[in-house]
């Protein structure tokens, strides 16, 4: 588990390692290497949406 202190680079850091330990199936809908980069562009959005709730 990584410790964060919400910056812009500890985001950047755990969405890098998302997904890291994952193994990804193509299909004809979306291939491995694109489903593991929307796995860190979700998981960045989300941290910076729950960093944004939880400071207003």
């Amino acid at each position: 588990m990584l410790n964060s202190d919400g910056s812009a680079e500890a985001v950047a850091n755990a969405s890098e390692h998302a997904g890291s330990e994952m193994d990804f199936l193509g299909d004809i809908h979306a291939s491995e290497d694109y489903r593991r980069a929307m796995v860190k562009v979700y998981t960045r959005r989300a941290l910076h949406k729950a960093i944004e709730r939880a400071q207003s």
